[in-house]
């Protein structure tokens, strides 16, 4: 039995940190690097250095461009998912998708956007450069040809749907989206998606605006 002098305490034993606590590693497990950043320009050199040989793959297929070059742009893979990954996520989650693809490429574009939508059909195609193939129903494109679109101002909430007809014409909405695309109908662009092989950790997604046929 031990013995505390007068005006001492005994010191409590500080408890080993547990495992996956904030600052702590698990037991034999090495802490995960943080994730790199996305390189642009290297996915630019990705994107083209892939379109400029003949493809690799049997089942890539390939579009010439329709028109003049307007705009392009290179999104990192985790920003562009497809249809079957949105459709498992709430309504703030796909609108928190939605948003981080629009501002992206917003922010590529110096925050820059056309004095108008282009005229006629454009062309649009949208390339996910991978190591894996995605399947044929995911549709990536989706994200980043939404933000192409033109901003449309919506009927206040309450507000009679004759009433809104009246005025719909005469409100300026907020712009937030790039306002390239009057719409994404198949008659209104002319949408061609594909994807390319890659090397691991040098996937992107291309996405390129032309004038269209015609134009």
């Amino acid at each position: 039995m031990s013995v505390l002098r007068p005006g001492f305490r005994r010191r409590r034993k500080a408890a080993a940190p547990a495992a996956g606590a904030a600052g702590a590693a698990a037991p034999g497990k090495k802490p995960k690097p943080p994730a790199k950043p996305f390189d642009i320009v290297a996915a630019w050199a990705t994107a083209r250095a892939t379109l400029s040989v003949p493809p690799t793959h049997p089942r890539v297929q390939r579009r010439e461009p329709e028109g003049r070059f307007v705009a392009g742009w290179v999104l990192p893979l985790d920003m562009v998912p497809g249809v079957n990954s949105l459709n498992g996520r709430t309504g703030w989650q796909k609108g928190a998708a939605r948003d981080r693809v629009r501002k992206e490429m917003l922010r590529q574009s110096s925050q820059q956007r056309p004095d108008a939508p282009l005229a006629g059909r454009p062309f649009v195609r949208v390339i996910r450069f991978s190591s894996v193939e995605p399947d044929g129903d995911q549709a990536f494109s989706k994200l980043p040809v939404d933000a192409l679109l033109v901003d449309k101002p919506k009927r206040p909430k309450g507000m009679p749907k004759e009433m809104w007809e009246q005025i719909r014409r005469s409100v300026k909405p907020n712009p937030k989206k790039l306002g390239y695309l009057v719409d994404d109908k198949p008659a209104c662009i002319d949408l061609f998606v594909s994807w390319e092989p890659a090397p691991p950790g040098r996937g992107c997604v291309l996405v390129e605006v032309w004038t269209g046929r015609g134009a």
